[in-house]
């Protein structure tokens, strides 16, 4: 038996906003019905969350609140039907004012998880201790050397 040939990728295969890991959360604070679709990131959202949270030398984050850079994450991850933003980064501050906490409690962990931040922590973490990488093998013995 032959094996199944697998399709090339194409432009619009990687052009295609869905093809990214998401899930529908029910959010009942927002009306009965309510869900709002987190997704993982794309590399240009990605950065710009970093660039808008994190000091881009230090990674340190900007502010001590981290509420803020909760709200931003979510920011990045929350879309529509058709995979478009439905808030931007300059609105942060107000949906930390008009958003319920159990709301982020509740999709804070979601957005986390699709774009595997706790994993790069981790993986993070290992580098400064100089333990493998698993994702990559590299070692780092001591980055203050």
């Amino acid at each position: 038996m032959a094996a199944k040939k697998k399709k090339p990728v194409t432009a619009a295969l990687l052009l295609n906003k869905l093809s990214f890991h998401h899930e529908y959360v029910s959010v009942p604070e927002l009306g009965e019905d309510a869900e709002i679709i987190v997704r993982e990131m794309s590399v240009a959202k990605l950065l710009e969350f970093q660039t808008a949270n994190f000091n881009q030398v230090t990674g340190q984050p900007l502010t001590d609140d981290p509420y803020q850079w909760m709200m931003s994450l979510l920011v990045g991850c929350m879309v529509d039907e058709d995979g478009n933003q439905i808030a931007t980064q300059e609105q942060v501050p107000a949906l930390m004012e008009s958003l319920p906490m159990s709301v982020l409690d509740r999709l804070v962990p979601i957005a986390k998880r699709l774009n595997r931040m706790d994993e790069r922590a981790l993986a993070a973490e290992k580098n400064d201790k100089g333990q493998p990488d698993q994702a990559t093998g590299d070692q780092v013995s001591d980055r203050s050397a």
